[in-house]
């Protein structure tokens, strides 16, 4: 199945700008939490993810979409995998320790698999 990369481009672009850039530097320190001892969430990871969740089918319907944060909270997410289905894999926010810091690099990543194959 053909992936139109201008519009992944435009989603992509789109997300950062609505989701991330406006809470780079702006977080309270309440505002990040650790999930496991080294790694760090933030509402940019989370908003980022969601906004991804909703967006990704529209481009490829009937695929699914899993994140990092979804995955997280639960990894029986990961048997989509096992399926025929396209599947999104993402991680909305990665480099989220620099983020949280007001550093760089960080950036949003997405692959998408379609029966083992990853694009």
């Amino acid at each position: 199945m053909h992936i139109d990369h201008s519009r992944m481009e435009e989603l992509l672009l789109d997300v950062s700008e609505k989701e991330i850039l406006p809470r780079w530097r702006n977080l309270k320190e309440q505002e990040i939490d650790e999930k496991s001892p080294g790694e760090v969430v933030t509402p940019a990871d989370r908003a980022c993810e969601a906004y991804l969740q909703q967006q990704l089918p529209r481009i490829l319907p009937g695929s699914v979409v899993i994140g990092e944060e979804s995955v997280h909270e639960n990894a029986g997410l990961l048997r989509a995998l096992q399926t025929d289905k396209p599947v999104w894999v993402i991680d909305p926010l990665d480099g989220t320790s620099n983020f949280a810091k007001g550093k760089e690099p960080f950036a949003v990543m997405a692959c998408l698999i379609q029966k083992g194959d990853v694009s």
